[in-house]
């Protein structure tokens, strides 16, 4: 495929775009951040961002309307699909391309991104001040309760997270909250 020749402007939304996708907490909300991006910086809100197994095609006919396809890499096979319909213009077809290009290790990094894990409130609460570099002692004073209680939860919470250390869960909880950014 010949590449058509782009804008300065062209280059500079496609930053825009993988910036606002950057630093998604998981590939549902990387998908919803590069739907909007797609709308807010290239004006193309006919475009719908999905999760399906492909096999490398670049078009396909759904619904009866032929649609351009850009397969992503997110660790476990292409999985990752922009699907905008078919484009008039060669400027559309690059720029999908040389995107597609980009957000595959944003993708691939995403994806390997360990979920958050599913806390109530009040663990979520001691996690927080655990991440701080708060003590037992500490924590129990900050929210009313017993050391023996704030053990419960810091027990529950890296059950929980995986992790076996309160220091292995400070650093997965700042990864995890840096990046999501929500």
């Amino acid at each position: 495929m010949t590449m058509s020749p782009l804008d300065p402007a062209d280059y500079k939304r496609m930053l825009l775009v993988l910036d606002d996708v950057r630093g998604a907490a998981d590939m549902a909300r990387f998908g919803d951040r590069l739907r909007t991006a797609l709308a807010e910086h290239f004006g193309w809100t006919d475009a719908t961002v999905r999760l399906q197994e492909v096999t490398g095609a670049t078009d396909s006919r759904e619904d009866g309307r032929l649609r351009s396809v850009v397969p992503l890499a997110d660790g476990s096979g292409d999985r990752l699909l922009i699907i905008v319909p078919r484009p008039g213009t060669p400027r559309r077809r690059t720029v999908l391309e040389l995107l597609g290009r980009q957000l595959a290790p944003l993708a691939r990094d995403v994806a390997r991104m360990p979920a958050r894990p599913l806390l109530t409130p009040r663990e979520t609460q001691v996690a927080e001040l655990v991440a701080e570099g708060l003590g037992n002692q500490q924590i129990a004073v900050r929210l009313g309760i017993t050391v023996s209680t704030v053990k419960k939860h810091v027990s529950r919470v890296l059950a929980k997270s995986d992790c076996d250390s309160r220091v292995r869960f400070v650093v997965l909880w700042r990864r995890l909250t840096d990046f999501s950014g929500d």
